[in-house]
């Protein structure tokens, strides 16, 4: 049993090795090493492996690789491969269209402008996704007034038709749900790569 303050490591703060800040792990994203010595995105936390975190806005990561931070921060040489940057942006929108695909499943996600209208209206919605290629114009007939929901604009409208296998769908909303925490924790964590 310890004494005193818990640990950085049990309560889930960590460092990141190109700001140094300190933050919860849920903003942050780790990298691991593989036994070749590559850097690995470890997006769904199960890889095994002293993590590497980082706040991963496209700007550090591209900071961190320029400036040999990984290999740094790990105290040795670590290869990077030249797709890094798009092996975590794709990672980030694999694992929010993922969560959002078992939300679909699960009966709390609904599509399309007059269906995510008419919830928003009758207060049912906690999280709005609106394609970042889509209108503003449009966009704002949705919003009220008295706004009681997260909005997140990460997602294109094709990204956001693979969640329910179309081309194109411009709005989705998420209702209260099990869901909710872990859906809005990967758009928080894509919005921060993408900086929107």
């Amino acid at each position: 049993m310890s004494r005193g303050k818990p640990k950085s490591h049990e309560t889930g703060i960590r460092t990141c090795i190109v700001t140094g800040e300190k933050r919860h792990q849920s903003e942050l994203v780790k990298f691991i090493t593989d036994p070749q010595g590559n850097i690995v995105p470890d997006i769904f936390g199960k890889l095994p492996g002293r993590g590497l975190w980082m706040y991963c806005t496209s700007n550090n990561l591209e900071r961190a690789i320029a400036k040999n931070i990984f290999s740094r921060a790990a105290r040795k040489h670590i290869e990077i491969p030249d797709n890094l940057l798009y092996k975590v942006e794709c990672g980030l929108v694999e694992r929010l269209v993922g969560l959002l695909a078992i939300a679909r499943k699960s009966g709390l996600l609904i599509a399309g402008f007059e269906r995510v209208q008419s919830e928003v209206r009758a207060n049912k919605i906690i999280i709005l996704f609106h394609g970042s290629d889509g209108s503003e114009r449009q966009f704002s007939k949705i919003i009220t007034a008295q706004r009681q929901f997260h909005v997140f604009n990460c997602l294109s409208s094709t990204e956001q038709g693979k969640v329910l296998g179309k081309d194109i769908v411009m709005y989705l909303g998420v209702r209260p749900g099990g869901l909710v925490e872990g859906i809005s924790l990967a758009a928080r964590r894509l919005s921060v790569m993408r900086s929107v």
